[in-house]
């Protein structure tokens, strides 16, 4: 049986939030707020979108707000009665629905960005979690390895981090 792709997307971040000593909300931020941008690049307008992150249940959903109308003419904006009464069971004409969208739905584009700004925001995360931890020890002597000596400066490794 092939996995859920949530659980693969979950296992994931937790990975990356262990391996890259950060915290696990901000990695589910950045997968947030990268999925939304992506959502925009597709449906325009970002009132309309919401981007729900349930962590004990490992699931994410991108909605949608949709108006319901008789004939529908625009896909990505309205829906019909008898569909939108598969969300909301009480709609009518001139409501608004949350439709629920897979993100497949985005195109390759939307999602190579989102990969992106997720890598981005991780990587701006690490490095703010070993700047903090090495002000912290400003004074102090600490240990490390000589990588590289060159006339004017000599590379230092520190762990996870590089000191000149």
């Amino acid at each position: 049986m092939a996995p859920n792709i949530n659980d693969v997307i979950f296992d994931a971040m937790y990975a990356i939030a262990k391996e890259k000593g950060i915290s696990l909300d901000i990695v589910l931020d950045s997968f947030k707020e990268s999925i939304f941008k992506a959502a925009i690049n597709v449906y325009k307008y970002p009132d309309s979108i919401d981007v729900v992150v349930n962590v004990d249940k490992r699931e994410f959903k991108v909605l949608v707000t949709k108006d319901v109308v008789n004939e529908v003419e625009d896909d990505f904006y309205e829906v019909s009665v008898e569909v939108a009464k598969g969300y909301k069971p009480d709609a009518v004409v001139g409501d608004q629905v949350f439709v629920e969208v897979g993100i497949a739905d985005f195109g390759r584009n939307a999602i190579h960005m989102t990969k992106q700004l997720i890598m981005q925001k991780i990587v701006e995360a690490e490095r703010e979690s070993i700047y903090k931890n090495y002000f912290a020890r400003i004074g102090d002597v600490v240990i490390g390895s000589v990588q590289q000596v060159t006339k004017r400066d000599v590379l230092v490794t520190l762990g996870k981090a590089d000191a000149i």
